[in-house]
């Protein structure tokens, strides 16, 4: 078997307090188990979904502490699922590791498809409890708000903590929305023990920005991984960042899209612990200072030459035990092997997986006038910006749009000149730029008849002054001050695009 998912849960320094918790955590995982199924035997345990179980337990006692070791073993689809669960008693601490391990059937030239979650046991524990940690971090099965410019100071303090050993995963909203509205506490609990989820409202954001710079910010509706180890030298974009557009590409309702985040976040991070989060090393001690004890019991029972005898056989016994374990590391050593030819054979497809969102690659805007400088800067030969623009951006939201989708509409209607300069569309404007994802639309002809209309829709347009048809659609709100509008026309002369108006539905 190989591992593929591992969490350490320790508790701080307990005091007299240590056996008390041991005794309650125990009863947790007692009762964990009990609500997986039906004994039927003492190591028998049929689940609920009437799949058998297999059980053990081992107990190991010293001076210093005790430890209570749990396997559970259990088919699942075409592989067996084995969960760890050691609760330990280390002098005035208590300590919990649970790791999950599967195997696939021999014999077999396949990749294993196990699909792993974390075990509610973890969930269950940190949300018992609200004093577990992971090194010097604290652990949450729920999201951690931060709000207002003292939250944001204090987020930003939380990334670039030295000590920080977990990623941080940032969910921001859209207008006061996430996803779904339990997005966050669903994050959170699929995460629970390898990362902690945080929220941030549009003021926390912005104040991260303002201290750290665009690069590091979230917003908007994104959700952003942030990395343990950050340093002045780190690089933003290894930190990957998903905004709202991102999200919703080929997703047919914000439930889709909050789905898909959450089950790509949960398989990297809980694949990721299969590394970096090993047994604790004072489980492993106590076990071994217990089989040291009683060892020694035994050494000293021996008081007679008969004994001797059979000590000799014992340690024949023991000689065979050695064997039986040597063989047993050479058969891991074969599925490790095989595991990474597995894996080998799995990644092959990795890019190929339709659930998979790709974060974005490129800085996002943080407000729409971020937006428009960006356009600026990327398009210059093929976008010109009229003079009104300017004043149309300074009466909206800074946030509307959202920023990235307006810049990603910019960028559309860059492709859009580059295309007309290569030839006919082979369509009219508007079906291009919806064929790529872009709203469009044109007035009505009760606009386009109306004077009055037609002077609302009157912009410069690089040094003249013009009535604007075409336009993009990149939100639609009830408040005005959120409904954007891009209006915009191919000018033949200039062999590029005018941007006449970016700004409030006029």
């Amino acid at each position: 078997m190989r591992k593929v998912v591992g969490c350490a849960l320790f508790t701080p320094s307990l005091g007299d307090r240590a056996g008390e918790r041991f005794s309650e955590v125990c009863d947790v995982v007692k009762r964990w188990l009990d609500s997986k199924g039906t004994w039927e035997e003492e190591d028998l345990l049929r689940l609920n979904d009437d799949r058998p179980a297999k059980y053990t337990k081992a107990e190991w006692l010293t001076d210093d502490g005790s430890v209570i070791d749990h396997y559970l073993v259990e088919p699942s689809n075409d592989a067996t699922v084995r969960t760890q669960v050691s609760v330990g008693r280390c002098a005035d601490r208590v300590i919990v590791y649970i790791e999950l391990q599967a195997a696939g059937d021999a014999y077999r030239v396949a990749p294993i498809h196990v699909d792993i979650y974390s075990p509610n046991i973890v969930k269950t524990l940190i949300s018992e409890y609200d004093d577990w940690c992971l090194g010097e971090v604290p652990l949450a099965a729920r999201p951690v708000p931060f709000e207002g410019d003292d939250g944001g100071r204090t987020f930003q303090e939380v990334l670039w903590h030295r000590e920080r050993n977990l990623p941080v995963v940032a969910v921001t909203s859209f207008e006061g929305f996430y996803l779904t509205d339990d997005f966050p506490q669903k994050l959170a609990y699929d995460l629970a023990g390898v990362a902690l989820v945080a929220t941030l409202d549009f003021p926390a954001a912005l104040s991260l920005t303002r201290r750290r710079g665009q690069e590091w910010s979230c917003f908007n509706g994104a959700v952003r991984l942030y990395w343990p180890g950050l340093t002045v030298n780190s690089k933003p974009l290894a930190n990957p960042i998903w905004t709202r557009s991102s999200l919703m590409t080929r997703a047919s309702d914000t439930q889709v899209a909050a789905t898909r985040i959450r089950r790509q976040l949960r398989r990297m991070l809980l694949g990721m612990s299969e590394f970096a989060i090993p047994e604790p090393k004072e489980i492993s001690a106590i076990r071994r200072l217990h089989a040291t004890r009683v060892e020694a019991e035994q050494r000293r029972t021996l008081v007679a030459d008969e004994d001797w005898q059979h000590l000799a056989t014992q340690y024949s016994e023991d000689n065979a035990r050695l064997v039986m374990q040597h063989q047993a590391d050479q058969d891991q050593i074969q599925e490790l092997r095989r595991v990474i030819g597995q894996l080998q054979l799995s990644m092959r497809w990795t890019d190929q997986a339709e659930h998979e969102v790709a974060p974005d690659e490129d800085v996002q805007p943080t407000t729409v006038a971020e937006a428009l400088q960006m356009a600026e800067g990327r398009y210059p030969d093929l976008l010109v910006f009229g003079d009104d623009v300017a004043g149309g951006v300074a009466g909206v939201a800074t946030d509307a749009g959202p920023p990235e989708k307006i810049l990603r509409f910019l960028g559309t209607l860059a492709d859009l000149t580059q295309a007309k300069r290569a030839g006919p569309l082979g369509t009219t404007t508007v079906d291009w730029l919806n064929e790529r994802n872009a709203t469009a639309s044109t007035e009505s002809e009760t606009v386009r008849n109306s004077a009055a209309e037609r002077r609302a829709r009157t912009w410069d347009a690089g040094g003249e002054k013009r009535f604007f048809d075409l336009h993009l659609k990149p939100a639609e709100a009830t408040h005005p001050d959120r409904c954007v509008r891009i209006y915009f026309e191919y000018d033949e002369t200039m062999r590029c695009v005018v941007v006449g108006w970016v700004g409030r539905h006029p």
